[in-house]
């Protein structure tokens, strides 16, 4: 029901439903696709706009420079969303060992970036 939006969502049998679900999934898929291309459109226009004029000022060519680096991100970006992949580049989270007073050990989630990366060289140190 969240997901139609219905507010008579109950009224209605389970084919209508599933008839609506998939009228809204194709309507936000048909918008995505929209956004895309407006994105492109506009990043296309403004730099071919700036590569036809002399650079009267820095600030002018500086902006010419940072739509030129806009439209690659925006390319890297449909590439690496066309091969399902993020920008993360590296792990997010291991575990390390640690041991314990007692002489048992524990295994612990590190998360933040700075110590995994640590973690990792240890770990390849190690072998």
């Amino acid at each position: 029901m969240k997901k139609t939006r219905l507010c008579t969502a109950w009224k209605k049998t389970t084919a209508e439903l599933e008839v609506a679900l998939a009228a809204e999934q194709r309507a936000y898929k048909q918008a995505k696709h929209q956004a895309t291309q407006l994105r492109w459109d506009f990043l296309t226009v403004q730099t071919t706009d700036a590569k036809k004029k002399k650079w009267k000022s820095q600030t002018a060519h500086d902006r010419f420079l940072w739509l030129r680096r806009m439209k690659q991100r925006e390319e890297a970006r449909r590439r690496r969303c066309a091969q399902q992949k993020g920008f993360t580049g590296g792990l997010r989270a291991i575990q390390i060992e640690e041991q314990l007073p007692d002489g048992t050990s524990q295994l612990r989630t590190i998360t933040d970036r700075a110590l995994v990366e640590e973690g990792c060289m240890q770990e390849n140190a190690a072998r």
